[in-house]
Protein backbone atom coordinates (compact mmCIF):
# COMPACT_ATOMS: atom_id res chain seq x y z
CA UNK A 1 0.00 0.00 0.00
CA UNK A 2 2.84 2.48 1.21
CA UNK A 3 4.38 1.42 -2.21
CA UNK A 4 1.00 2.47 -4.49
CA UNK A 5 0.84 6.13 -2.53
CA UNK A 6 4.29 6.79 -3.29
CA UNK A 7 4.00 6.25 -6.88
CA UNK A 8 0.45 8.13 -6.76
CA UNK A 9 2.27 10.79 -5.21
CA UNK A 10 5.08 11.28 -7.37
CA UNK A 11 2.80 11.17 -10.69
CA UNK A 12 0.72 13.95 -9.10
CA UNK A 13 3.74 15.98 -8.44
CA UNK A 14 5.03 15.38 -11.66
CA UNK A 15 1.53 16.18 -13.38
CA UNK A 16 1.99 19.45 -10.87
CA UNK A 17 5.35 20.60 -12.27
CA UNK A 18 4.16 20.02 -16.04
CA UNK A 19 1.23 22.03 -15.34
CA UNK A 20 3.20 24.56 -13.16
CA UNK A 21 5.98 25.12 -16.17
CA UNK A 22 2.97 25.19 -19.22
CA UNK A 23 1.09 28.14 -17.12
CA UNK A 24 4.47 29.64 -16.75
CA UNK A 25 5.15 29.81 -20.56
CA UNK A 26 1.42 30.19 -22.22
CA UNK A 27 0.18 33.16 -19.48
CA UNK A 28 -0.49 36.32 -20.65
CA UNK A 29 -1.99 39.31 -19.52
CA UNK A 30 -4.43 41.32 -21.53
CA UNK A 31 -4.54 44.91 -21.75
CA UNK A 32 -7.13 47.83 -23.54
CA UNK A 33 -8.21 51.00 -22.59
CA UNK A 34 -6.89 53.72 -20.67
CA UNK A 35 -4.71 53.94 -17.76
CA UNK A 36 -6.33 56.07 -15.44
CA UNK A 37 -4.12 55.26 -12.25
CA UNK A 38 -0.26 55.00 -11.57
CA UNK A 39 0.05 51.39 -12.30
CA UNK A 40 2.88 48.84 -12.63
CA UNK A 41 3.66 46.34 -15.52
CA UNK A 42 5.13 42.89 -13.56
CA UNK A 43 7.47 40.48 -15.09
CA UNK A 44 5.63 37.61 -13.31
CA UNK A 45 2.42 38.74 -15.61
CA UNK A 46 4.55 38.84 -18.73
CA UNK A 47 3.97 39.24 -21.51
CA UNK A 48 1.23 41.80 -21.48
CA UNK A 49 -0.70 41.44 -25.03
CA UNK A 50 -2.99 44.28 -26.39
CA UNK A 51 -5.98 43.67 -27.41
CA UNK A 52 -6.12 47.18 -29.00
CA UNK A 53 -4.62 50.61 -28.61
CA UNK A 54 -3.70 51.86 -24.59
CA UNK A 55 -3.16 55.41 -23.50
CA UNK A 56 -1.64 56.46 -20.37
CA UNK A 57 -3.61 59.18 -19.26
CA UNK A 58 -2.29 62.53 -18.21
CA UNK A 59 -0.57 62.94 -15.22
CA UNK A 60 -0.34 58.81 -14.60
CA UNK A 61 2.61 56.67 -14.89
CA UNK A 62 3.00 53.45 -16.11
CA UNK A 63 6.56 51.72 -14.60
CA UNK A 64 7.01 48.48 -16.82
CA UNK A 65 9.88 46.32 -14.67
CA UNK A 66 12.75 45.12 -16.46
CA UNK A 67 12.38 41.86 -18.26
CA UNK A 68 8.96 42.51 -19.18
CA UNK A 69 7.67 41.85 -22.98
CA UNK A 70 4.80 43.68 -23.73
CA UNK A 71 2.88 42.28 -27.64
CA UNK A 72 1.59 45.50 -29.08
CA UNK A 73 -0.27 42.93 -31.52
CA UNK A 74 -0.45 45.85 -34.36
CA UNK A 75 -1.61 47.96 -31.84
CA UNK A 76 -0.13 51.13 -30.05
CA UNK A 77 0.61 52.11 -26.52
CA UNK A 78 0.34 56.36 -26.31
CA UNK A 79 1.65 58.09 -23.43
CA UNK A 80 0.16 61.51 -22.67
CA UNK A 81 1.31 61.35 -18.95
CA UNK A 82 4.28 59.42 -18.02
CA UNK A 83 5.97 55.85 -19.16
CA UNK A 84 8.98 54.29 -17.61
CA UNK A 85 10.47 51.60 -19.04
CA UNK A 86 13.79 51.25 -18.03
CA UNK A 87 15.35 47.58 -18.63
CA UNK A 88 18.68 46.20 -17.50
CA UNK A 89 21.40 44.66 -19.67
CA UNK A 90 20.47 40.96 -19.53
CA UNK A 91 16.72 42.03 -18.55
CA UNK A 92 15.91 44.01 -21.62
CA UNK A 93 11.98 45.36 -21.87
CA UNK A 94 10.57 44.09 -25.11
CA UNK A 95 7.83 45.59 -27.32
CA UNK A 96 7.06 43.48 -30.55
CA UNK A 97 4.56 44.70 -33.18
CA UNK A 98 3.24 48.03 -33.37
CA UNK A 99 4.11 51.46 -31.78
CA UNK A 100 4.86 53.31 -28.78
CA UNK A 101 4.47 56.74 -29.19
CA UNK A 102 4.81 60.09 -26.95
CA UNK A 103 2.78 62.88 -27.66
CA UNK A 104 3.35 66.82 -26.88
CA UNK A 105 0.88 66.65 -23.99
CA UNK A 106 3.32 63.88 -22.42
CA UNK A 107 5.53 67.08 -22.28
CA UNK A 108 3.19 68.73 -19.50
CA UNK A 109 3.75 65.87 -17.08
CA UNK A 110 5.89 63.14 -18.44
CA UNK A 111 8.82 65.01 -17.42
CA UNK A 112 9.90 61.79 -15.44
CA UNK A 113 9.77 59.30 -18.65
CA UNK A 114 12.25 56.69 -19.39
CA UNK A 115 13.02 54.71 -22.32
CA UNK A 116 16.32 52.66 -21.39
CA UNK A 117 17.71 49.26 -22.73
CA UNK A 118 14.49 48.46 -24.57
CA UNK A 119 14.09 46.76 -27.79
CA UNK A 120 11.23 48.23 -29.68
CA UNK A 121 9.56 47.61 -32.93
CA UNK A 122 8.53 51.31 -33.48
CA UNK A 123 8.63 54.31 -31.14
CA UNK A 124 7.85 57.80 -31.83
CA UNK A 125 8.99 60.86 -29.20
CA UNK A 126 7.54 64.57 -29.21
CA UNK A 127 8.53 65.17 -25.51
CA UNK A 128 11.78 66.09 -23.72
CA UNK A 129 13.46 62.70 -22.33
CA UNK A 130 16.61 60.33 -22.62
CA UNK A 131 16.40 57.56 -25.31
CA UNK A 132 19.81 55.10 -24.20
CA UNK A 133 21.55 51.50 -24.75
CA UNK A 134 18.22 50.52 -26.65
CA UNK A 135 17.24 48.44 -30.06
CA UNK A 136 14.94 50.62 -32.35
CA UNK A 137 13.48 49.39 -36.07
CA UNK A 138 12.20 53.00 -36.45
CA UNK A 139 12.76 55.71 -34.48
CA UNK A 140 10.89 59.03 -35.17
CA UNK A 141 11.92 61.81 -32.55
CA UNK A 142 10.79 65.79 -32.28
CA UNK A 143 11.33 68.25 -29.37
CA UNK A 144 14.84 68.18 -27.43
CA UNK A 145 14.70 64.10 -27.25
CA UNK A 146 18.54 62.96 -26.25
CA UNK A 147 18.97 60.14 -28.49
CA UNK A 148 22.02 58.21 -27.67
CA UNK A 149 24.36 54.90 -27.31
CA UNK A 150 21.57 53.17 -29.51
CA UNK A 151 21.26 50.73 -32.36
CA UNK A 152 18.26 52.02 -35.10
CA UNK A 153 17.83 50.86 -37.93
CA UNK A 154 15.88 53.83 -39.34
CA UNK A 155 16.16 57.38 -37.58
CA UNK A 156 13.93 60.59 -38.50
CA UNK A 157 14.97 63.53 -36.31
CA UNK A 158 13.76 66.63 -36.01
CA UNK A 159 13.39 69.73 -34.54
CA UNK A 160 15.98 70.12 -31.69
CA UNK A 161 16.36 66.88 -31.15
CA UNK A 162 20.16 65.60 -30.29
CA UNK A 163 21.35 62.16 -31.82
CA UNK A 164 24.98 61.33 -30.48
CA UNK A 165 26.98 58.01 -30.55
CA UNK A 166 24.81 56.03 -31.87
CA UNK A 167 24.74 53.05 -34.46
CA UNK A 168 22.52 53.84 -37.69
CA UNK A 169 21.94 51.10 -39.94
CA UNK A 170 19.45 51.75 -42.39
CA UNK A 171 17.83 55.21 -43.39
CA UNK A 172 18.54 58.75 -41.82
CA UNK A 173 16.52 61.51 -42.02
CA UNK A 174 17.22 64.85 -40.60
CA UNK A 175 15.31 68.35 -40.41
CA UNK A 176 14.21 71.18 -37.92
CA UNK A 177 17.47 72.14 -35.97
CA UNK A 178 18.32 68.73 -34.88
CA UNK A 179 22.03 67.86 -34.19
CA UNK A 180 23.89 64.76 -35.53
CA UNK A 181 27.30 64.15 -33.62
CA UNK A 182 29.41 61.18 -33.32
CA UNK A 183 27.36 58.40 -34.80
CA UNK A 184 27.97 55.86 -36.79
CA UNK A 185 25.56 56.11 -39.99
CA UNK A 186 25.60 53.33 -42.35
CA UNK A 187 22.99 55.28 -45.12
CA UNK A 188 22.54 58.08 -46.79
CA UNK A 189 21.86 60.99 -44.48
CA UNK A 190 18.78 62.92 -46.33
CA UNK A 191 18.09 66.81 -44.79
CA UNK A 192 14.14 67.40 -44.86
CA UNK A 193 13.21 70.60 -46.55
CA UNK A 194 12.81 73.76 -44.84
CA UNK A 195 15.54 72.81 -42.31
CA UNK A 196 18.81 73.61 -40.78
CA UNK A 197 20.21 70.53 -38.85
CA UNK A 198 24.24 70.29 -37.66
CA UNK A 199 25.65 67.05 -39.26
CA UNK A 200 29.07 66.60 -37.61
CA UNK A 201 31.94 63.85 -36.14
CA UNK A 202 29.65 61.17 -38.00
CA UNK A 203 31.17 58.28 -39.41
CA UNK A 204 28.91 57.81 -42.59
CA UNK A 205 28.91 55.36 -45.33
CA UNK A 206 26.98 56.93 -47.73
CA UNK A 207 26.70 60.38 -47.81
CA UNK A 208 25.14 63.81 -47.38
CA UNK A 209 22.24 64.86 -49.88
CA UNK A 210 20.28 68.47 -48.88
CA UNK A 211 17.97 69.54 -51.47
CA UNK A 212 15.75 72.14 -51.92
CA UNK A 213 16.30 73.11 -48.10
CA UNK A 214 16.40 77.22 -48.19
CA UNK A 215 18.38 77.35 -45.21
CA UNK A 216 22.00 77.06 -42.78
CA UNK A 217 22.55 73.46 -42.96
CA UNK A 218 26.30 72.63 -41.24
CA UNK A 219 28.24 69.50 -42.22
CA UNK A 220 31.42 69.56 -40.37
CA UNK A 221 34.27 66.99 -38.88
CA UNK A 222 32.63 63.84 -40.61
CA UNK A 223 34.28 61.21 -42.21
CA UNK A 224 32.58 60.17 -45.33
CA UNK A 225 32.11 57.71 -47.88
CA UNK A 226 29.71 56.43 -50.23
CA UNK A 227 28.38 52.96 -51.38
CA UNK A 228 26.65 54.62 -54.35
CA UNK A 229 27.01 56.46 -57.56
CA UNK A 230 25.87 59.62 -56.54
CA UNK A 231 27.96 62.85 -54.41
CA UNK A 232 29.05 62.26 -51.03
CA UNK A 233 28.08 65.35 -50.49
CA UNK A 234 25.13 67.20 -52.73
CA UNK A 235 24.16 70.57 -52.67
CA UNK A 236 20.65 72.20 -54.08
CA UNK A 237 18.71 75.10 -53.07
CA UNK A 238 20.16 75.52 -49.56
CA UNK A 239 23.10 77.22 -48.16
CA UNK A 240 25.96 74.81 -46.83
CA UNK A 241 29.05 75.12 -44.37
CA UNK A 242 30.87 72.15 -44.95
CA UNK A 243 34.05 72.22 -43.41
CA UNK A 244 36.79 69.99 -41.80
CA UNK A 245 35.14 66.20 -43.26
CA UNK A 246 37.57 63.47 -44.79
CA UNK A 247 36.09 62.47 -47.77
CA UNK A 248 37.25 59.10 -49.31
CA UNK A 249 36.41 57.86 -52.43
CA UNK A 250 37.02 53.77 -53.12
CA UNK A 251 37.69 51.17 -55.60
CA UNK A 252 34.25 50.12 -56.59
CA UNK A 253 32.75 53.71 -57.28
CA UNK A 254 34.42 56.98 -57.69
CA UNK A 255 31.71 59.53 -57.73
CA UNK A 256 32.19 63.50 -56.48
CA UNK A 257 32.85 64.69 -53.28
CA UNK A 258 31.06 68.00 -52.57
CA UNK A 259 28.54 68.85 -55.64
CA UNK A 260 26.76 72.10 -55.36
CA UNK A 261 24.35 73.04 -58.19
CA UNK A 262 21.57 76.01 -58.99
CA UNK A 263 20.65 79.41 -59.09
CA UNK A 264 19.57 78.87 -55.20
CA UNK A 265 22.38 77.52 -53.96
CA UNK A 266 25.41 78.35 -52.01
CA UNK A 267 28.41 76.82 -49.79
CA UNK A 268 31.52 77.66 -48.02
CA UNK A 269 33.82 74.41 -48.31
CA UNK A 270 36.72 74.71 -46.14
CA UNK A 271 39.29 72.70 -44.91
CA UNK A 272 38.12 69.36 -46.25
CA UNK A 273 40.25 66.47 -47.16
CA UNK A 274 39.09 64.85 -50.38
CA UNK A 275 40.54 61.86 -51.60
CA UNK A 276 39.91 59.17 -54.56
CA UNK A 277 37.13 60.90 -55.99
CA UNK A 278 36.05 61.17 -60.00
CA UNK A 279 35.45 64.79 -59.00
CA UNK A 280 36.71 66.58 -55.85
CA UNK A 281 34.38 69.31 -55.83
CA UNK A 282 31.83 70.19 -58.47
CA UNK A 283 30.68 73.66 -58.74
CA UNK A 284 27.49 74.75 -61.36
CA UNK A 285 25.77 78.02 -61.44
CA UNK A 286 26.21 78.97 -57.40
CA UNK A 287 27.58 80.75 -54.99
CA UNK A 288 30.56 79.23 -53.59
CA UNK A 289 33.61 79.95 -51.72
CA UNK A 290 36.55 76.73 -51.91
CA UNK A 291 39.64 77.33 -49.24
CA UNK A 292 42.38 75.47 -47.70
CA UNK A 293 41.04 72.35 -48.71
CA UNK A 294 43.15 69.16 -50.30
CA UNK A 295 42.11 67.46 -52.89
CA UNK A 296 44.16 64.39 -54.35
CA UNK A 297 44.06 61.63 -56.26
CA UNK A 298 40.81 62.82 -58.40
CA UNK A 299 39.95 62.29 -61.84
CA UNK A 300 39.32 66.05 -61.86
CA UNK A 301 39.96 68.00 -58.27
CA UNK A 302 37.59 70.64 -59.17
CA UNK A 303 35.03 71.80 -61.75
CA UNK A 304 33.45 74.96 -62.13
CA UNK A 305 30.48 75.19 -64.69
CA UNK A 306 29.06 78.61 -64.98
CA UNK A 307 27.11 78.00 -67.89
CA UNK A 308 24.44 80.58 -69.55
CA UNK A 309 20.94 80.91 -68.48
CA UNK A 310 18.27 79.45 -70.60
CA UNK A 311 16.87 81.40 -72.70
CA UNK A 312 13.54 83.01 -71.60
CA UNK A 313 13.89 81.96 -68.27
CA UNK A 314 13.45 84.07 -65.57
CA UNK A 315 15.25 82.51 -62.56
CA UNK A 316 14.90 83.64 -59.18
CA UNK A 317 18.36 84.89 -58.78
CA UNK A 318 18.58 86.12 -54.95
CA UNK A 319 22.17 84.52 -55.51
CA UNK A 320 24.49 85.86 -57.95
CA UNK A 321 26.67 82.45 -59.14
CA UNK A 322 30.21 83.14 -58.21
CA UNK A 323 33.32 80.81 -57.07
CA UNK A 324 36.31 81.70 -55.02
CA UNK A 325 39.32 79.19 -55.07
CA UNK A 326 41.64 80.22 -52.65
CA UNK A 327 45.10 78.54 -51.00
CA UNK A 328 43.59 75.39 -51.49
CA UNK A 329 46.35 71.98 -52.42
CA UNK A 330 44.94 70.45 -55.58
CA UNK A 331 48.29 67.82 -56.75
CA UNK A 332 48.40 64.13 -57.75
CA UNK A 333 45.42 64.12 -59.75
CA UNK A 334 44.52 63.50 -63.40
CA UNK A 335 43.36 67.24 -63.58
CA UNK A 336 43.68 70.02 -61.70
CA UNK A 337 41.22 72.54 -62.05
CA UNK A 338 38.18 72.24 -65.29
CA UNK A 339 37.10 75.89 -65.43
CA UNK A 340 34.19 76.15 -67.77
CA UNK A 341 33.09 80.08 -66.83
CA UNK A 342 29.89 82.10 -69.08
CA UNK A 343 31.76 85.11 -67.06
CA UNK A 344 34.64 85.17 -65.69
CA UNK A 345 33.62 85.62 -62.12
CA UNK A 346 35.56 82.99 -60.69
CA UNK A 347 38.74 84.01 -58.32
CA UNK A 348 41.26 81.43 -58.40
CA UNK A 349 44.68 82.67 -56.78
CA UNK A 350 47.05 81.34 -53.82
CA UNK A 351 46.72 77.80 -54.41
CA UNK A 352 49.04 74.95 -54.82
CA UNK A 353 48.41 73.37 -58.31
CA UNK A 354 50.87 71.02 -59.14
CA UNK A 355 51.96 67.41 -60.10
CA UNK A 356 48.68 66.81 -61.80
CA UNK A 357 49.13 64.19 -64.42
CA UNK A 358 47.58 65.30 -67.53
CA UNK A 359 46.53 69.41 -66.75
CA UNK A 360 47.02 71.12 -64.01
CA UNK A 361 44.10 73.38 -65.48
CA UNK A 362 41.51 72.71 -68.54
CA UNK A 363 39.64 75.72 -70.08
CA UNK A 364 36.53 75.07 -71.63
CA UNK A 365 34.16 77.03 -73.85
CA UNK A 366 34.93 80.02 -73.05
CA UNK A 367 37.04 82.81 -75.92
CA UNK A 368 38.07 85.27 -73.85
CA UNK A 369 41.40 85.49 -71.72
CA UNK A 370 40.91 84.75 -68.34
CA UNK A 371 43.54 85.60 -64.96
CA UNK A 372 44.67 82.77 -62.76
CA UNK A 373 47.41 84.70 -60.73
CA UNK A 374 49.11 84.15 -57.40
CA UNK A 375 48.95 80.23 -57.33
CA UNK A 376 52.24 77.83 -57.22
CA UNK A 377 52.45 75.39 -60.29
CA UNK A 378 55.01 73.35 -58.66
CA UNK A 379 57.89 75.71 -60.63
CA UNK A 380 57.96 79.76 -61.33
CA UNK A 381 59.29 78.74 -65.05
CA UNK A 382 55.94 80.07 -66.69
CA UNK A 383 57.00 77.86 -69.99
CA UNK A 384 57.10 75.13 -68.20
CA UNK A 385 53.65 75.91 -66.09
CA UNK A 386 51.85 76.63 -69.95
CA UNK A 387 52.29 73.06 -71.01
CA UNK A 388 50.40 71.50 -68.32
CA UNK A 389 47.59 74.17 -69.36
CA UNK A 390 44.72 73.72 -71.67
CA UNK A 391 43.67 76.87 -73.42
CA UNK A 392 44.79 78.47 -77.01
CA UNK A 393 47.42 76.70 -77.33
CA UNK A 394 45.76 73.70 -77.52
CA UNK A 395 42.23 74.81 -78.96
CA UNK A 396 41.86 77.99 -80.94
CA UNK A 397 38.59 78.50 -79.96
CA UNK A 398 39.33 79.09 -76.16
CA UNK A 399 41.04 82.27 -74.46
CA UNK A 400 44.69 82.45 -73.09
CA UNK A 401 45.07 81.65 -69.13
CA UNK A 402 47.55 84.28 -67.97
CA UNK A 403 49.56 83.07 -64.58
CA UNK A 404 51.31 85.98 -64.04
CA UNK A 405 52.60 86.56 -61.64
CA UNK A 406 53.05 83.34 -60.34
CA UNK A 407 54.38 82.44 -56.87
CA UNK A 408 58.05 81.29 -56.03
CA UNK A 409 56.91 78.55 -53.37
CA UNK A 410 54.13 76.76 -51.87
CA UNK A 411 51.26 78.95 -51.33
CA UNK A 412 50.93 80.18 -47.87
CA UNK A 413 48.27 79.19 -45.64
CA UNK A 414 47.79 76.60 -47.80
CA UNK A 415 47.31 72.76 -46.50
CA UNK A 416 50.46 70.35 -46.92
CA UNK A 417 49.41 67.30 -48.59
CA UNK A 418 49.89 64.21 -46.10
CA UNK A 419 52.44 61.54 -47.22
CA UNK A 420 49.98 58.65 -46.99
CA UNK A 421 46.77 59.42 -48.46
CA UNK A 422 43.57 57.60 -46.90
CA UNK A 423 41.71 55.17 -49.13
CA UNK A 424 38.53 53.34 -48.10
CA UNK A 425 37.17 50.47 -50.33
CA UNK A 426 33.53 49.41 -49.06
CA UNK A 427 31.77 46.28 -49.95
CA UNK A 428 30.01 46.80 -53.08
CA UNK A 429 26.17 47.37 -53.34
CA UNK A 430 23.40 47.83 -55.49
CA UNK A 431 23.51 51.33 -57.23
CA UNK A 432 20.05 52.93 -55.80
CA UNK A 433 18.55 56.50 -56.05
CA UNK A 434 18.01 58.23 -52.69
CA UNK A 435 14.77 59.90 -52.52
CA UNK A 436 15.33 63.27 -51.04
CA UNK A 437 11.34 64.18 -50.47
CA UNK A 438 10.93 61.18 -48.43
CA UNK A 439 10.55 62.21 -45.12
CA UNK A 440 10.06 59.24 -42.44
CA UNK A 441 7.91 60.76 -40.30
CA UNK A 442 4.82 59.09 -38.02
CA UNK A 443 2.51 61.88 -37.33
CA UNK A 444 1.20 62.48 -33.89
CA UNK A 445 -1.35 60.66 -33.17
CA UNK A 446 -5.22 61.60 -31.62
CA UNK A 447 -4.98 62.75 -28.30
CA UNK A 448 -7.18 59.65 -27.35
CA UNK A 449 -7.34 56.10 -28.77
CA UNK A 450 -10.34 54.89 -30.38
CA UNK A 451 -11.00 51.67 -28.35
CA UNK A 452 -13.58 51.92 -26.05
CA UNK A 453 -12.04 52.38 -22.19
CA UNK A 454 -11.43 49.34 -20.00
CA UNK A 455 -10.51 49.13 -16.47
CA UNK A 456 -6.86 49.85 -15.96
CA UNK A 457 -4.43 47.22 -16.00
CA UNK A 458 -2.82 46.03 -12.35
CA UNK A 459 -0.49 43.95 -11.38
CA UNK A 460 -2.75 42.10 -9.38
CA UNK A 461 -4.49 40.45 -12.64
CA UNK A 462 -3.87 36.84 -13.49
CA UNK A 463 -4.47 36.94 -17.30
CA UNK A 464 -5.65 33.31 -17.65
CA UNK A 465 -6.72 32.22 -21.04
CA UNK A 466 -9.25 29.89 -22.27
CA UNK A 467 -6.34 27.58 -23.70
CA UNK A 468 -4.67 27.72 -20.10
CA UNK A 469 -7.86 26.76 -18.42
CA UNK A 470 -8.25 24.00 -20.81
CA UNK A 471 -5.04 22.40 -19.54
CA UNK A 472 -5.32 22.88 -16.37
CA UNK A 473 -8.86 20.87 -16.86
CA UNK A 474 -7.14 18.13 -18.65
CA UNK A 475 -4.50 17.91 -16.16
CA UNK A 476 -6.62 17.61 -12.89
CA UNK A 477 -8.81 14.92 -14.60
CA UNK A 478 -5.81 12.89 -15.46
CA UNK A 479 -4.16 13.14 -11.89
CA UNK A 480 -7.91 12.10 -10.72
CA UNK A 481 -8.27 9.04 -13.00
CA UNK A 482 -4.76 8.08 -12.20
CA UNK A 483 -5.64 7.71 -8.16
CA UNK A 484 -8.59 6.37 -8.74
CA UNK A 485 -6.79 3.16 -11.15
CA UNK A 486 -3.82 3.15 -7.78
CA UNK A 487 -6.29 2.90 -5.43
CA UNK A 488 -8.35 0.10 -7.42
CA UNK A 489 -5.45 -2.34 -8.43
CA UNK A 490 -5.03 -1.75 -4.80
CA UNK A 491 -8.16 -3.48 -3.80
CA UNK A 492 -8.07 -5.83 -6.14
CA UNK A 493 -4.81 -7.57 -4.72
Amino acid sequence: MKKQVWVAAVIFALISVLFTITISESAETPINGIITSNTTWIKTNSPYTLQGPVAVDKGVTLTIEPGVTVNLNNHYIQVNGTLVARGIDNEKIVFNNGLVTFTSISQQTGQGSIFENVVADSLAVWTPMTITKCTIKSLDVGSSVTVTRNIVESLSARESAIVTNNEITQSCHVGGSAKITSNNIDARVIVNVGSAPTISNNKISDGVHIDSNGARVIVSGNEIHAKNAYPRIFVAGSHAEITNNLIIGSTFTKPAGISVGGYLSSATINGNQIYNCQTGITVQQSAVQISKNVIANCEIAINVMLTAPISGSTPPYNITPIVEVKTNTIAKNTIGIVYQPYDATSTITGNNIYDNTEYNLKLLQYLQDINIPNNWWGTPDTTEISQKIYDYRADFNLGHVIVDPVLNSPASGAPVIPANIPSYTPQPTAVATPNPTQNQQTPEPTQNPTATPSQPATETQTGLNIVDIAILTVLTVVAFLLVILIITLRRRK
